[in-house]
Parts: structure tokens; C-alpha cells; sequence
């Protein structure tokens, strides 16, 4: 069986993820750490100060990124900062627009007793960022370069060459064991700018409802904002 991982998560100092925080809260014992890593992002609005408010009581480890000097990758630079402060024998790389069901993380355990020492989510032939669980002795075994090639492949592309170059196989998760609510910051950006959302609008909206009814909390800003957009859409709450 798959030991509690440590969670690490980049979060964008613009954006809000009230679905997540929730996610967190309800399913707060199936983690070791929640390591979340704040990074610089275009906005009129930083809910860093926030987000670490509202989640005091969730015991999740918050961090600022290192500066990101020329050439390098912002992402990159998240996660290996990250994963100084990781503990746990197993990773899980995720982001704050995918949520598993019970049934993904019990795939995961059922695959780590078969042996493989990860598992992921895949978009075509592509490790997806959004979710990639890992032992760490298999990370270990390899550079920790979590960096895009630009123009070619996007983040975690370096990670799954190198994977595919040992030969180490990687459990597929099953669509069907999670919702992914793809371009979400992007969308979010869009809509805090007074634009419309152009990635999967339809699912960004139902989203949006759903984050106006979470238990943990709306911060003002972000209800403000959502609401605004989703009476501009003509949506009835």
C-alpha cells in the first residue's frame, strides 16, 4: 500500500482555489504533508496572506519561491524548493483544478502493491502535471529537472523522459476516477480582468458554483469576483 505522500502544489499568488481548500480540509488524513508553494503571477490581487488564514487549521507547510533568475523555470524552482521540506516515501505532484474520487486513490494502492513506484494521470501519450504520485527512491534515481522545453513540452516532460529511458513502468489512472477542470487559472485570470472564460467555459462555470458553496469559505475578493462574473453570464445561483 502507498504511504501517506506528501503533497506539492505551485499556487499562484493571483488565484484563489476554494474547491481545493475544501478538498484539503475533507481529506486532510490521507496526506503526510501539504506543501504549498506561493509564486509570483500577474494579477491586480494577492490572496497569498489570505489563503494561509483561511487553511491555518489544515497543518498545511506554506512557502514562498525562490527568486527565479533568468533561464530558469518557475515551476521548476517550486517543486525542488518544495521538496526540501518533503518527508514522506511517496510524492504526489498535483495541482489545484484536479480532484481524485475514492476510488483513484484506491488504483494507486492497488498498483503500489504490484510494484509500480508511480502512477499518473495522462493526456494522450503526456504525464500530466495535475497528478503524478511517486515513490521517492524512484525520484531519486533521477535528476530532479521539472522544468518545460520551450516550445516543445510542458512542465514534467524532463521527468517522464527520464522514466521512459529506465524503462519504469507508470500506472495509468483511469479517466474515470477524477475531475480535471483544465485552464482553470488561466480562465480565472481572464475573468478577474473583466474578460470572459475561453477554455472550457461551461465546466468553469459550473466550478464556480460549486466554489460558492463550499464549507471552508469564500475569501471576499474571490467571491466578489466570481459572482460578478457569473451574474455578467446570466447564471442563477
Amino acid at each position: 500500500m502507498m504511504s501517506q505522500p506528501d503533497i506539492i502544489v505551485s499556487w499562484p499568488v493571483n488565484c484563489d482555489y476554494p474547491l481545493w481548500r475544501q478538498f484539503i480540509h475533507s481529506n486532510r488524513r490521507r496526506f503526510h504533508k501539504v506543501i504549498v508553494v506561493f509564486t509570483l503571477a500577474p494579477g491586480m490581487y494577492n490572496y497569498r496572506d489570505e489563503v494561509i488564514k483561511i487553511m491555518e487549521g489544515d497543518n498545511v507547510t506554506f512557502m514562498d519561491s525562490p527568486a527565479v533568475e533568468g533561464g530558469e523555470d518557475w515551476r521548476d524552482i517550486a517543486v525542488n524548493a518544495a521538496l526540501l521540506r518533503s518527508e514522506s516515501p511517496w510524492l504526489w505532484f498535483t495541482e489545484q483544478d484536479f480532484f481524485p474520487t475514492k476510488e483513484l486513490f484506491e488504483h494507486c494502492n492497488f498498483s503500489a502493491d504490484a510494484g509500480f513506484r508511480a502512477m499518473a494521470v495522462y493526456q494522450q501519450d503526456r504525464l500530466h502535471p495535475c497528478c503524478i504520485f511517486m515513490a521517492r527512491d524512484l525520484l531519486d534515481s533521477i535528476r530532479r529537472d521539472f522544468g518545460i522545453i520551450p516550445n516543445v513540452a510542458d512542465h514534467f516532460c524532463k521527468i517522464q523522459k527520464q522514466l521512459e529511458t529506465k524503462r519504469e513502468p507508470i500506472a495509468r489512472l483511469a479517466e474515470d476516477t477524477y475531475t480535471h477542470y483544465n485552464g482553470l487559472s488561466h480562465n480565472w485570470r481572464l475573468v478577474t480582468e473583466g474578460q470572459s472564460a475561453n477554455y472550457e467555459p461551461d465546466k468553469f462555470i459550473d466550478y464556480l458554483l460549486q466554489c460558492m458553496k463550499v464549507a471552508v469559505g469564500n475569501i471576499p475578493e474571490f467571491r466578489r469576483v466570481a459572482e460578478g462574473y457569473l451574474d455578467r453570464a446570466g447564471i442563477k445561483r
